[in-house]
C-alpha cells in the first residue's frame, strides 16, 4: 500500500498552496481507516434517490467515485482522513473542521471529492440518528440537504460538484436537523436553538409562534443529548433564535404585508430585534455583507461571490427584486435577531 506524504500528494494531484495546511493537518491523523461505506450499483442509485440528487448530477458523481475511492490512490488518502475528521465527535459542533478548500479549479474528479466525503459519512450519521431515536422523517429530510447542496453548486459554478459546505457538514455531524422548511441546530457556544430559513423550500408556511417554539424546544430535549447542557437557561437567554436577513425591517419596504417572509418575521416577536453581537455587518472585500450573501442564496439558490455579479442577476420573482433593488440602491442587508426568550417556556 502506498504511503503518501502531504507534499508528494499535492504534487501528484497538482493541488496548490491553498491545500497545504489542510493536507499537512491530515498527515497527522493516524489509522487504521476502514473502507469508505459508499454503496455501488442499485444500492447507490437508491441512496441518491433518498438524498434528493438531481438527474443532472448523478452520472458525473457516479463516474468520479471509482477514482476517489481507489485503494492506495492519493484521492483515497485524502478521503479516508477527511471522513475521519468529519465523523469524529458525532453530535458535536467544532470551531473549525479541516475538510479542505473548495476544489472546483482542480478538475472534474476534484469537484466531486467532497461529495464522496459526505456520502462516506452518511453511515455514521444514520447510526447517530438511530442512537438518539431521531424520527425517520427528520433523518431523511436532514440528509436530503446533500442533494440541495449539489444543486446549489451547479447553479453557482455552471457544472456539477460539491464543496465543503457548512450546512451539509453539520447535518452529517448530527448537529443540524431539517424540520420541515427550517434548519435547526445548537451550534458550539450558542445559547439557543438556531433556526435557519431555507430558500429552495418554496413559500414559507411555518408559523413561528410560541407554540411552534415550545414544540421545537421539546423536540431538542427528547433527541439532542447535550441540548440542556449547552443552552444557557438564564433570564436574558433565548430559547429559540432566528438570526437572518429576513428579520431586517427593510424587507417590508419591498414586499407586501401578506408575503410569507414578512409574516414569518412578524410572528417571531421583537424582543430580540437587535443586531447580533460579534457579527460584522460591513461589506467585505468583495462588496457584500454576510446578510447580502444569505439573501442572494435564498433568492437565487446559488452562491454569489461579489457585488458586481449580484448587480447583474435578473430579477424574476418579488423576492429577487427585493434583494437586488436594495443592493442597487447602494444599501446592504443586515442580520437581525428574532425569537423567544427562554422564560416564555416556563409554565
Amino acid at each position: 500500500m502506498t504511503t503518501w506524504h502531504a507534499d508528494d500528494l499535492r504534487g501528484a494531484l497538482s493541488l496548490g498552496e491553498d491545500c497545504r495546511s489542510w493536507t499537512e493537518a491530515l498527515e497527522l491523523i493516524e489509522g487504521p481507516f476502514p473502507p469508505p461505506a459508499i454503496p455501488e450499483g442499485d444500492e447507490l442509485v437508491a441512496l441518491l434517490d433518498q438524498l434528493g440528487v438531481r438527474d443532472e448530477d448523478r452520472a458525473d458523481l457516479t463516474a468520479a467515485l471509482p477514482a476517489l475511492t481507489a485503494p492506495g490512490s492519493p484521492w483515497r488518502w485524502l478521503l479516508d482522513r477527511t471522513v475521519r475528521v468529519l465523523t469524529t465527535g458525532m453530535g458535536t459542533s467544532a470551531d473549525e473542521l479541516q475538510l479542505g478548500p473548495l476544489l472546483h479549479e482542480y478538475g472534474r474528479t476534484a469537484r466531486w471529492f467532497h461529495a464522496a466525503v459526505y456520502l462516506a459519512a452518511m453511515e455514521h450519521t444514520r447510526a447517530y440518528h438511530r442512537s438518539i431515536d431521531l424520527p425517520e422523517d427528520v433523518s431523511r429530510d436532514s440528509l436530503a440537504v446533500f442533494g440541495d447542496q449539489l444543486a446549489c453548486y451547479r447553479r453557482s459554478f455552471g457544472e456539477g460538484g460539491c464543496g465543503p459546505f457548512v450546512p451539509l457538514t453539520y447535518v452529517c455531524r448530527g448537529v443540524t436537523f431539517r424540520m420541515g422548511q427550517l434548519d435547526c441546530a445548537v451550534p458550539k457556544g450558542a445559547r439557543s436553538i438556531a433556526v435557519g430559513v431555507r430558500g429552495e423550500a418554496g413559500p414559507l408556511t411555518t408559523v413561528p409562534d410560541l407554540r411552534w417554539a415550545k414544540e421545537l424546544v421539546a423536540f431538542f430535549h427528547r433527541h439532542v443529548p447535550d441540548f440542556a447542557r449547552d443552552v444557557r437557561w438564564g433570564f436574558d437567554a433565548a430559547g429559540v433564535e432566528v438570526i437572518s436577513w429576513v428579520n431586517d425591517p427593510a424587507l417590508r419596504d419591498y414586499l407586501p404585508e401578506d408575503h410569507d417572509l414578512v409574516r414569518f418575521a412578524g410572528h417571531l416577536g421583537s424582543w430580540l430585534g437587535t443586531e447580533p453581537a460579534g457579527v460584522s455587518q460591513e461589506p467585505d472585500a468583495h462588496g457584500l455583507t454576510e446578510a447580502d450573501r444569505e439573501a442572494l442564496c435564498y433568492a437565487y439558490g446559488r452562491l454569489v461571490d461579489d457585488l458586481e455579479t449580484a448587480l447583474t442577476l435578473p430579477a424574476h420573482t418579488n423576492v429577487q427584486r427585493a434583494v437586488t433593488t436594495h443592493l442597487r440602491a447602494g444599501k446592504h442587508w443586515r442580520l437581525r435577531k428574532g425569537g423567544y426568550p427562554v422564560f416564555t417556556f416556563w409554565d
